[in-house]
């Protein structure tokens, strides 16, 4: 089943200082999408035009075969720009906002923190590290059980044991039919876990496929002051 559709989407106009150019991409049910690009490539921008936090110019978005509802968007977990986390309040409080805003029972957060092995609950976010607050909006994403995650960098400032686990955790979430589409600008994270990717450049698509097209068609392209030289050393290094 088609989770997330998002055709020709565009934002900006010509006095705009960041357009949006035709932005196309999908998620069906137990796939991973890797949004691939530097800072300010503009992966946050189209995450917040899917979210419909910023109304496109063009375009259409469509959310398991219709547009975003508010019924819909309870399916829908989201973690964008470190999200609504209150840093006066402890870890659970914030778990225990957001099932409240989202209608779900305190049994929720219990059951969220278990799952995503937060066992500094009583702990208030501003005294945590930058990765505790990671895992706590990986967290929040995760409250009421979506069928879509939508995750912004959520990698970002969690130490190699925290990563694995964090992989783990969305590997079960798409293997049990989940969709998740997550921004990276590190290549690495992306290949470790997305059965597709799609690479944005100054607001456009500029390479889309699954992983498996991308390692068969995989090159390594180098520039450099003396290539003759630089053949040598590769070949010296057994690389082709």
């Amino acid at each position: 089943m088609n989770i997330l559709n998002c055709s020709n989407v565009c934002y900006g106009s010509n006095n705009s200082s960041f357009v949006i150019k035709k932005v196309s991409l999908a998620l069906n049910e137990g796939e991973t999408l890797g949004f691939l690009g530097k800072n300010g490539a503009g992966k946050t921008t189209v995450m917040r035009i899917i979210l419909n936090v910023l109304p496109p110019s063009s375009g259409q978005v469509d959310f398991f075969g219709g547009p975003l509802r508010r019924d819909t968007f309870s399916s829908v977990g989201v973690f964008i720009e470190r999200g609504t986390i209150y840093p006066h309040l402890s870890v659970k409080e914030n778990l225990l906002i957001h099932c409240g805003l989202r209608g779900l029972s305190g049994n929720c957060a219990l059951d969220v923190m278990r799952e995503v092995n937060i066992d500094f609950g009583s702990k208030v976010v501003r005294t945590v590290s930058a990765g505790m607050r990671q895992k706590l909006g990986l967290a929040i994403a995760l409250l009421g059980r979506p069928r879509l995650l939508i995750l912004d960098e959520p990698l970002t400032g969690l130490d190699p044991a925290v990563i694995d686990e964090s992989l783990a955790l969305l590997r079960k979430f798409a293997a049990n039919g989940g969709a998740i589409l997550f921004s990276s600008h590190q290549l690495s994270d992306v290949q470790r876990i997305a059965s597709s990717i799609c690479v944005i450049d100054m607001g456009a698509i500029t390479y889309s496929s699954s992983m498996r097209e991308l390692a068969n068609n995989s090159a390594l392209v180098m520039r450099c002051s003396d290539p003759i030289r630089a053949i040598e050393v590769l070949r010296l290094a057994g690389f082709d």
